[in-house]
């Protein structure tokens, strides 16, 4: 009999629960110790940016706020009985698999990996030094979940999905959540907006359910994803999930999903206020340059995707839309980047980032932003 598990999921995400997870990670996941800024940011863009940095304590953790997630779901799918000799199969674009493969491995659990083979080598590599087995063949964007599905339904593993699952976005908002919350309470000013990077919908509905329940001073909840990839923006705006076709090309590949997740979407509609207009890709590359220059250090690294939420606020700046005038938090989702590994298409858009902004009046890269881009 297939051990698959789809038990009925619930539409909301409760303190308690969010507590429950939090008790439940705080020994097992190390969390980031503060809120970091980019000296220079406030001068270009009139208010402060606070970045919660999941791309922390690499050495500690499996450098994402995935490990939440993940760690709890398997907590729970062992106290549950669920959890048995057959093992666990995960899907993942690369982050998720690294974490459900380190999480597997220190609890003696066999798991079972499916990516599209378009996913980050680095990121295949990292899961497989954990132990686990990286399924990719024949698998792509588009495919993935129907053989992610046929395949847990054949072998009978544990299924622990990447994003639509209410108690991995449990996880991650009573780990990376309640910690983000827990430092923007300690802010002398509150701040005006929280911008968090949405693939399938996991990160935010967790994380919104802490800000909703436990932040002290309202702020407005807003996803960001990159223009190619706006289905989530449009599926909030209309009220039903809308697929993405053809697949984004976005170099923040970590949310290269096609689809919000059907169980996390009514938390994404209960939890977050709205969503940024889809952020061109020029403006998440330079979100990036200016991130790894004022972020890396001693191997750590920011992923591109976690550029993209900066990404919506240079827009802003650059086509004076006034969306942000008040203090803003960044949600930066992980750091499982290679600069030596970065590959064609960033390469790409890196030699011609300068080009991109020739007829910008307010980011020209020889004036202020210069000194973001280059020195620390």
């Amino acid at each position: 009999m297939a051990n698959t598990h789809e038990a009925p999921q619930l539409t909301n995400i409760s303190p308690d629960m969010l507590d429950g997870a939090r008790e439940t990670l705080l020994p097992l996941v190390h969390q980031p110790e503060g809120l970091e800024i980019i000296p220079g940011l406030r001068g270009l863009l009139g208010y402060e940016v606070y970045f919660h940095p999941e791309f922390r304590h690499a050495h500690d953790r499996t450098g994402s706020f995935k490990d939440n997630g993940a760690t709890y779901k398997l907590e729970e799918g062992q106290k549950s009985g669920d959890i048995d000799e057959r093992g666990i199969i995960a899907i993942s674009s690369g982050n998720h698999a690294f974490a459900v493969a380190t999480a597997a491995r220190k609890r003696d659990i066999d798991a079972l990996i499916v990516m599209a083979a378009s996913s980050s080598a680095h990121k295949m590599e990292e899961a497989r030094k954990q132990g686990a087995t990286v399924f990719t063949d024949g698998v792509d964007i588009k495919n993935r979940v129907g053989i992610f599905n046929q395949m847990a339904k054949e072998t009978g593993r544990y299924k622990v999905p990447a994003f639509d699952d209410v108690t991995i976005a449990t996880g991650h908002g009573g780990g990376a959540g309640l910690t983000m919350v827990e430092h923007l309470n300690s802010l002398k000013d509150p701040v005006q907006s929280i911008l968090i990077p949405v693939g399938g919908g996991g990160l935010i509905a967790g994380v919104g359910a802490a800000i909703k329940h436990r932040l002290r001073r309202p702020a407005y909840v807003m996803g960001v994803e990159p223009e190619d990839a706006a289905d989530a923006g449009q599926s909030f705006s209309n009220g039903h999930i809308v697929s993405l076709n053809p697949p984004s090309s976005s170099i923040a590949d970590g949310i290269q999903t096609t689809r919000l997740g059907d169980n996390v979407f009514p938390l994404i509609r209960k939890y977050v206020n709205g969503f940024a207009p889809g952020v061109p890709e020029r403006y998440t590359m330079l979100a990036h340059r200016i991130m790894e220059n004022a972020f890396a250090r001693n191997g750590e690294h920011v992923e591109p995707t976690s550029a993209v939420a900066l990404g919506a606020l240079l827009q802003d700046y650059d086509t004076e839309t006034g969306r942000f005038n008040g203090d803003v938090a960044i949600f930066v989702s992980g750091g499982n980047w290679d600069p030596d590994e970065a590959g064609d298409a960033y390469t790409a858009r890196l030699a011609s980032l300068r080009d991109d902004f020739v007829e910008s009046q307010r980011l020209k890269l020889d004036g202020p932003v210069n000194s973001l881009l280059f020195t620390h």
